[in-house]
């Protein structure tokens, strides 16, 4: 594994991507999250990458509020009541992808939490120049 360091994201290690762990309030409380960026090679973070989480970070808590409120409608559309009891402790942001930067000029983030209630699929969320694109299991978000 290499270290890497750029001027947006900070201390990185390479692993098959780039990645590095941030501080993430969502859900009423702070979670310390993996950061992961898709790259083929160390040094190809793109400007496209960088401004879709330079825009996140600056429309930061609006974004993770639209986030919770999505993932709660997901939770009660396809669990059971008894699941979404005091459903922020059974839901944990585990990880943010950056994905690589497309053609289309599209900012394309996802959000990847774990569940207490549905441990293989757990749910993911897809910013798409800061909407929400999609919300479903974690394959969506990866």
């Amino acid at each position: 594994m290499d270290n890497y360091i750029d001027e947006v994201f900070g201390d990185l290690v390479y692993d098959e991507g780039l990645s590095t762990k941030i501080d993430i309030n969502i859900f009423s409380k702070i979670s310390n999250v993996r950061l992961y960026l898709a790259v083929d090679e160390i040094s190809e973070i793109s400007e496209g990458q960088k401004k879709a989480f330079i825009a996140f970070k600056n429309n930061q808590k609006n974004l993770l509020k639209q986030i919770e409120i999505e993932v709660i409608l997901y939770c009660k559309n396809n669990y059971d009541d008894e699941t979404n009891v005091n459903i922020f402790n059974k839901i944990k942001l585990s990880t943010i992808s950056i994905r690589m930067f497309s053609k289309t000029n599209k900012r394309v983030i996802g959000f990847v939490f774990d569940t207490d209630f549905d441990s293989e699929m757990g749910i993911g969320v897809v910013l798409e120049n800061e909407k929400i694109r999609d919300v479903g299991t974690q394959h969506v978000a990866c």
